[in-house]
């Protein structure tokens, strides 16, 4: 069987790098289309537009994101950028301005540059966009034939967000080599379009014990708007390590779950990283070659960044066997990730593994005197 891995083909982070902008997207073309909300331009417009200034990019276009990567709007944001004599893209924003981004650029057969503003989830890396409809629901999502060319990430800027951006990043992030072990030991093919290499292994491991390690601290310095070590860390762990990871790793049961919660409709205001987390426990107690131990310290990890770990965190009135035999129902018949597993997980598995990560994350929760 091939093995395959993708990554960008070039990865900046630091803090004020976003006065570099200019430096990298100079080599992509002569006009680039720049996408982005009005909030993320009132954050960064300023140093972006005087660097590009000052690496001679005195022409390009502005094109404003209407807040979902639809494929309506993605269609919108190609014809301006193609009327404009835009030859390249350069997205600006949270996941779903970026997921626009990386798709019009893709279908327009352009090179593309990525600049997250925060660290929810591990996407800027990938090659992936994900589709929501204009009620807010995911309806897929396409691979394309390139990542990125430039992810570039100030370190400086995300560190100005909420502290739950950053807590649902490492949610998501703290999947990837659980997931990746798990779809390894079954030998599929992942997202890169082969086998998961030695590399894409031990880039999702590093970014699992690099959030284990330094992941409260981080935290606490977001907590204060300030770039640490820790944040550094982090920061890399979230992005490029996660991101090479699930791509070039694998997907399994954590993600099945956090894409399957809206069927949950309480659930449809979480992020995703904070889905995920959720979804990782579900998956810990399906999986008979985690520890006990391991578990717990998962587990009380998550507690500790705020992540939910209970039905009560994620707002579910219903909390029923019944109602999780139907969720996972859905989850098994609409998630393809399911199949990556190392071991078939069944509708009833599902429901009673749900069941017991609740229990689980109300008995953690209490040892630390945690309602």
């Amino acid at each position: 069987m091939k093995k395959v891995i993708r990554m960008p083909g070039k990865y900046i982070q630091g803090e004020g790098v976003i006065q570099d902008v200019g430096e990298y997207a100079k080599p992509l073309g002569t006009k680039p289309a720049l996408v982005w909300g009005s909030h993320t331009r009132a954050a960064v417009a300023e140093p972006v537009l005087e660097s590009l200034k000052n690496h001679e990019i005195n022409e390009y276009f502005e094109i404003h994101f209407n807040g979902e990567s639809s494929h309506e709007e993605i269609a919108r944001l190609q014809e301006e950028a193609k009327s404009a004599g835009c030859d390249y893209v350069i997205g600006f924003g949270g996941g779903k301005a970026l997921d626009s981004s990386r798709a019009m650029a893709s279908r327009m057969g352009v090179r593309y540059m990525i600049v997250p503003t925060i660290a929810s989830n591990d996407s800027p890396t990938s090659a992936c966009a994900v589709y929501y409809n204009e009620e807010h629901e995911c309806i897929g999502n396409e691979m394309f034939a390139f990542n990125p060319d430039v992810v570039l990430i100030d370190t400086g800027i995300i560190v100005k967000a909420p502290a739950r951006y950053m807590a649902a990043g490492i949610g998501d992030a703290l999947a990837t080599w659980l997931e990746a072990n798990s779809s390894y030991k079954n030998r599929g093919a992942v997202f890169a379009g082969g086998g998961s290499t030695m590399t894409a292994q031990m880039m999702s491991k590093l970014c699992f014990d690099t959030i284990m390690g330094y992941g409260k601290e981080c935290i606490e310095a977001v907590k204060c708007n300030v770039v640490t070590a820790a944040v550094e860390k982090v920061v890399e762990s979230t992005t490029l390590l996660s991101g090479i990871g699930w791509e070039s790793g694998g997907l399994t049961c954590a993600h099945a779950v956090a894409n399957s919660l809206p069927v949950l409709h309480e659930t449809h205001d979480f992020l995703h990283g904070e889905k995920v987390s959720f979804g990782i426990i579900v998956q810990l107690m399906l999986d008979e070659d985690m520890t006990q131990e391991e578990i717990y310290r998962i587990v009380d990890f998550e507690i500790d960044m705020g992540l939910p770990v209970t039905f009560d965190d994620l707002g579910l009135k219903d909390q029923s066997l019944e109602r999780m035999q139907k969720f996972g129902e859905h989850a098994v018949k609409n998630e393809t990730y399911i199949q990556t597993m190392y071991f078939p997980v069944t509708a009833s598995s599902m429901a009673g593994a749900m069941m017991a990560a609740n229990s689980l994350g109300k008995r953690r929760k209490a040892l630390k005197g945690i309602k």
